[in-house]
């Protein structure tokens, strides 16, 4: 699975592993794997694991084989002292359950999730090959076509995730992963949708993973609604997309401080920086698209991911024919 930064109740600020991993957990903050996981063992009788990839205060995240297939998995399996929380189960089951919806090849592929024979709790899918954007931003900035190239997948996601009523509330660069296909095409994949939530709330759900007015996500990325706990929709994603790419670009994000007071009315109350200030050699249309995209009311933003790929380019090298249905 791949690396995830902490959550409002996990790891919210430091630096995650870079392994080959999604929604996994700092090895910088790993405790012991959950009692009776061992390598070697079996979960839910098909899959082997081989490695700890991380591990952290709820889930303990392991490479493997799924002995039915062949493919290499990531098995995210929550702490055995969990198994009993019902609000831990049903936020493991609600990310496998978001993700299989989705179904976009910008999303992980889940191969299994539920309670195995051991009574615990997991979830199994593909495992990536390459690093997070996170990681590749700490190389120094990207050059700009690359960072449209990501944009655009990254955006395209979104766009499918935002079609089925869902907003991921933590986009981010260590939820960005690059990866690479079998002909060495880049591949962006959008990790973590353990926060993610329904635009409109499924009135039959039993299970209310947050409350309104409960701030959700990272503080860097998170939009000006996001940190006043106001509703969100679609376009609070876009303007982390945006802050997420604004990042690659120039190696910083749009809005530092030394404390988390000062980031918020930063955020909520000044406007985003221009690139056209820190990288004037790039040309206007990608400049507007990210200005636009950090506006501080919703209103003067994009109307949605769709809408701001089809703005997104650099150059004359514009990408309007985008394959939204692969």
């Amino acid at each position: 699975m791949a690396a995830s930064g902490k959550r409002d109740d996990e790891w919210m600020g430091q630096a995650p592993s870079r392994d080959t991993m999604v929604d996994a957990v700092p090895t910088g903050a790993l405790e012991a794997p959950p009692s009776g996981e061992r390598i070697g063992a079996i979960v839910a009788g098909r899959y082997r694991v081989e490695r700890l990839l991380g591990s952290g205060a709820h889930a303990a995240v392991f490479g493997g084989v799924d002995q039915h297939t062949g493919d290499a998995v990531a098995v995210k399996v929550l702490h055995d002292r969990l198994a009993h929380d019902r609000d831990h189960v049903a936020r493991l089951l609600h990310e496998a359950e978001i993700m299989r919806e989705i179904a976009h090849p910008g999303v992980v592929r889940v191969m299994g999730a539920g309670q195995d024979e051991g009574g615990r709790w997991y979830i199994a899918i593909e495992l990536l090959e390459g690093e997070d954007l996170a990681t590749a931003i700490e190389r120094g900035p990207l050059d700009a076509a690359l960072v449209v190239e990501i944009g655009h997948q990254l955006l395209a996601t979104l766009a499918a995730a935002h079609a089925r009523g869902i907003i991921h509330r933590d986009v981010k660069p260590e939820n960005v992963f690059l990866a690479r296909d079998e002909l060495g095409s880049l591949r962006v994949k959008l990790l973590d949708f353990g926060v993610a939530k329904s635009i409109e709330a499924r009135a039959s759900s039993p299970v209310h993973r947050t409350h309104d007015g409960v701030k959700i996500g990272t503080p860097h990325y998170m939009s000006p609604e996001q940190w006043a706990g106001m509703p969100l929709d679609a376009r609070s994603d876009v303007w982390a997309a945006a802050a997420v790419l604004f990042t690659a670009t120039v190696g910083v994000p749009p809005f530092d401080a030394e404390d988390l007071g000062t980031l918020m009315t930063r955020v909520t109350e000044t406007d985003a920086p221009s690139l056209a200030a820190l990288r004037p050699e790039i040309g206007p249309a990608f400049v507007d698209t990210i200005d636009r995209a950090l506006a501080t009311d919703p209103a003067d933003r994009w109307v949605d991911a769709r809408a701001m790929a089809a703005a997104l380019h650099v150059g004359g090298a514009r990408v309007d024919a985008l394959d939204w249905d692969e």
